[in-house]
């Protein structure tokens, strides 16, 4: 069974392992990039640049709820030179048509206006945006 604290040293680590493509971590609101809101939630906000000039705002609600994590909030938006969005995974419960509702996928790759195209999302995760980015980066 995960914790918090668990939780809170995986994000930790995964910022550790690509350490190689990040530039820079800025905290949101002037507080921690991950803040314990009480015994049972934490929020992860903030941005993370990258080596080539992309970044990824983060934010996530996660709660401790009948003896396992539960992440109730999440947003991933990923962005390059500034305004150039790339894609952004939310569970916004704004898309009911969705298969995967209310999670899913904006990719702004082969469109640039909102909401961009709309993709089902099956258990994103920020490890997962992470890979993703660094395909993105890699190539």
């Amino acid at each position: 069974m995960l914790s918090l604290i668990d939780y809170k040293e995986f994000v930790y680590n995964l910022l550790d392992k690509y350490n190689s493509i990040i530039s820079t971590i800025e905290p949101k609101e002037n507080k921690d990039f991950i803040e314990n809101r009480n015994d049972y939630s934490l929020v992860i906000n903030g941005r993370i640049n990258f080596i080539d000039n992309s970044f990824l705002d983060v934010r996530e609600y996660i709660v401790f709820e009948d003896q396992k994590l539960f992440t109730k909030k999440y947003a991933y938006q990923y962005q390059k030179d500034g305004i150039i969005k790339i894609f952004r995974y939310d569970n916004v419960p704004h898309w009911p048509n969705i298969k995967t509702f209310p999670e899913h996928k904006h990719n702004f790759l082969s469109k640039s206006d909102e909401p961009g195209i709309l993709e089902e999302s099956y258990n994103i995760s920020l490890s997962k945006v992470f890979k993703e980015i660094s395909t993105i980066i890699s190539s």
